[in-house]
């Protein structure tokens, strides 16, 4: 049989690689080439920090523009049960 020791356990070393985030001009670029529709759906999630089924479930009545506020209030993902 095979003894277990404790002290013989230890996490790998992670060296997570480098992530550059996309600057403006870079995420400027990705909306202008997504089109009419894709390019306003990701400038909302981004500028609302939405999550896609957030984003894609929001109403014209869910932003008030007189106040500045978005209600959200729906997510598109629904988990079959």
């Amino acid at each position: 049989m095979c003894e277990f020791k404790r002290k013989g356990l230890a996490m790998p070393d992670y060296n997570p690689p480098e992530v550059k985030p996309f600057t403006v001009d870079e995420a400027l670029r990705i909306f202008e080439a997504s089109g009419p529709f894709y390019g306003v759906l990701f400038t909302t999630q981004a500028a609302l920090a939405l999550r896609p089924g957030e984003a894609i479930s929001l109403f014209v009545d869910d932003f008030d523009f007189e106040r500045g506020t978005v209600l959200v209030q729906r997510n598109a993902y629904r988990k079959e049960r």
